[in-house]
């Protein structure tokens, strides 16, 4: 079985990601951003301690050069899951806050596979949000249809930083995957994603939205909405799945048949 890199170990999918990674057989490093923080890296250990010798932790900073080589080392696989994320209403600088952040962050895991030779593959969860804006983009595409050829021309940093995070995150990958020919690149592209947390708390921006829905903030009218969603179990599946099948390649979107 592989080793596999997951970064972003106490997020939403990423927690996932190793469970199901585990479940399979393979052996799993995981980076957090404190590994001193026991309350956050609970859901982790007991991880550690229902698989004896097959999951380590390690401590990174997305931001920091360099800050992912002991962790990927001897990684076939990289599950890159970790992502900068804000609520709205504590952005004052999209820029700054969250694009350059997305972008530093892909280059440092990324440039460390062009440093590893182990790595094969690497899986990028990216988002839905990086193909489309708003739904006004998809009336222009062929059929109103959405498919893993577009990208999101829409949003800017000002006026939705996360969704233009997640395109710049993902052209910037991109580009890195493009520039060798030692490891391929697959990105997973969820709508918006729910389902039981296996952590106490966790920054994501599907949950946030859900949270905002509840409390009645997300105030856009009374328009027919249609939102396309994916059990963060099955976005853990696609992960596992594009890291081991020799035949997955390019985009992927994850969304259930009726949302």
């Amino acid at each position: 079985m592989s080793t596999a890199l997951v970064t972003g170990g106490t997020g939403f999918i990423g927690i996932y990601v190793i469970k199901l990674l585990l479940e399979r057989g393979h052996r799993v490093h995981t980076t957090v951003r404190n590994l001193k923080d026991k309350k956050k890296c609970q859901p982790l250990l007991s991880l550690q301690n229902a698989y004896p010798g097959k999951l380590h932790l390690f401590q990174a900073d997305l931001l920091k050069e360099g800050s992912f080589t002991q962790a990927m080392r001897g990684c076939d696989i990289v599950h890159h899951v970790a992502s900068p994320f804000l609520v709205p209403q504590q952005i004052k600088d999209g820029m700054k806050e969250i694009v350059e952040p997305a972008i530093k962050g892909t280059q440092n895991v990324l440039n460390t596979a062009n440093q590893t030779e182990s790595v094969k593959r690497i899986v990028l969860t990216s988002s839905i949000a990086a193909m489309y804006g708003d739904s006004a983009d998809i009336l222009h595409y062929d059929n109103a249809t959405l498919t893993e050829s577009h990208w999101n021309t829409t949003s800017t940093a000002t006026s939705s930083a996360y969704s233009y995070s997640k395109v710049a995150a993902e052209r910037e990958a991109w580009k890195i995957c493009h520039a060798q020919s030692r490891w391929d690149l697959i990105a997973i592209n969820p709508g918006l994603v729910i389902g039981p947390s296996l952590t106490p708390e966790s920054a994501s921006g599907s949950l946030h939205m859900l949270e905002a829905m509840y409390k009645g903030d997300n105030k856009v009218g009374a328009p027919e909405l249609h939102y396309p969603i994916a059990d963060v179990r099955e976005v853990a599946e696609a992960h596992v799945r594009a890291g081991v099948d020799a035949a997955a390649k390019g985009r992927y979107i994850i969304a259930s048949e009726r949302s």
